[in-house]
C-alpha cells in the first residue's frame, strides 16, 4: 500500500504490509524482538505502527 502523509520533519518511506490477522501479526513482531504499536482504526481497516529489532519503522494493516 502506498499513501502520502504530512507532518514529517524529513522525507522518507515507511513500508506497510497487509496481514489477515493484525493481533497475530503483532504477536509475531514482538516474538521476533520488534516493538508492536497500538492498533488504530483507519479508513482502510486496522493499522499499527511497528519497529523491527533494529528500530526501523513499518506499518501492519488488516484491510477491510
Amino acid at each position: 500500500m502506498v499513501g502520502i502523509g504530512g507532518g514529517a520533519t524529513e522525507p522518507g518511506m515507511v513500508p506497510m504490509y497487509a496481514v489477515d490477522d493484525i493481533t497475530a501479526a503483532l504477536t509475531a513482531v514482538e516474538s521476533a524482538g520488534g516493538a508492536a504499536g497500538e492498533v488504530e482504526r483507519q479508513s482502510y481497516g486496522l493499522g499499527a505502527l511497528c519497529h523491527d529489532d533494529q528500530g526501523l519503522p513499518f506499518w501492519l494493516g488488516q484491510l477491510g
